[in-house]
C-alpha cells in the first residue's frame, strides 16, 4: 500500500514522511514551490499547489491519501475558502485505486466553552473562518469516503509540540512573558508530540481504518 502525502514539508508533515520512509512505505508527495525541499528515497515529489491536483499525484495501484496541507495563516490575505475548494477538488479527482483517507484536523471544530471530557460524538460547532473551513473539509472527505466505501480517519488534536514547534510554545512563552498565566491551574491541557502524532499517522496509514472522528493526545 503506497502513500499519498499533502504537507510534506510542514512541521508535522516533515515527520510523517520521515516515519513512512524509515518504515519502507513509498508513495508521492505534494510539494509547493521547490522540489528540493523535500528529500527521500522512497517517496516521489510531485511539485505543486491545491485546489490544483497533478495528474501524476494518484499511483494506479492502492494508496491511503495523507492530508496534512490545511492553511492555517492568512499572510496572502486570500482567506481560508482555498481549504475547502482543495479538499472538493481532491474528492473529484481521486481515482479509485485510493483505499483510505487520514485527514489532520484539530480539535477546535467543537468551538469555544468548557471542553472538559470531550467525547468524538460531541457536536461540532465551529467559530473561526479557519476552523469552519475545517469542519467543511471534515465532511467533504467524509461523504466521500462514504460513498466510495473506504476508510476514514479524521484526528483532532490541540497543541502538538515538538522541535521546530513555532506557534504553540513560542505563543506561550510570549503571554508569559506579558503577565498572562493560563487560568488558576486547574485546566487540563491536550497535547501531543509531534514525533508520535506522525508515528500515529504512519500507523493508519499503513493500516486504513474507518475509525471517523479520533482524539489524538496523550491520556495524562
Amino acid at each position: 500500500m503506497e502513500v499519498v502525502l499533502l504537507g510534506a514539508t510542514g512541521f508535522l508533515g516533515a515527520r510523517v514522511l520521515r516515519a513512512l520512509s524509515a518504515a519502507g512505505v513509498s508513495g508521492t508527495a505534494l510539494v509547493r514551490g521547490d522540489p528540493k525541499r523535500v528529500h527521500s528515497t522512497h517517496f516521489c515529489v510531485v511539485p505543486g499547489a491545491l485546489p490544483d491536483v497533478p495528474s501524476e499525484l494518484f499511483p494506479r495501484q492502492g494508496f491511503v491519501l495523507v492530508h496534512a496541507a490545511t492553511k492555517q495563516r492568512d499572510d496572502d490575505g486570500a482567506g481560508f475558502a482555498e481549504n475547502v475548494k482543495a479538499a472538493r477538488a481532491l474528492v473529484t479527482a481521486m481515482p479509485d485505486s485510493c483505499r483510505g483517507v487520514v485527514y489532520v484536523s484539530s480539535l477546535s471544530v467543537y468551538g469555544a466553552g468548557p471542553q472538559r471530557d470531550l467525547r468524538e460524538d460531541a457536536p461540532v460547532r465551529p467559530i473561526m473562518v479557519l476552523v469552519v473551513s475545517r469542519a467543511e473539509v471534515e465532511a467533504i472527505l467524509c461523504e466521500a469516503c462514504d460513498r466510495r466505501g473506504i476508510a476514514c480517519v479524521i484526528l483532532r488534536s490541540r497543541f502538538v509540540v515538538g522541535e521546530g514547534d513555532r506557534f504553540t510554545l513560542p505563543g506561550l512563552l510570549r503571554a508569559f512573558r506579558k503577565g498572562t498565566a493560563i487560568g488558576d491551574e486547574s485546566q487540563r491541557l491536550t497535547i501531543i508530540g509531534v514525533d508520535d502524532y506522525a508515528s500515529v499517522i504512519k500507523s493508519l496509514a499503513m493500516s486504513p481504518q474507518s475509525l471517523g472522528a479520533v482524539h489524538v493526545g496523550y491520556r495524562r
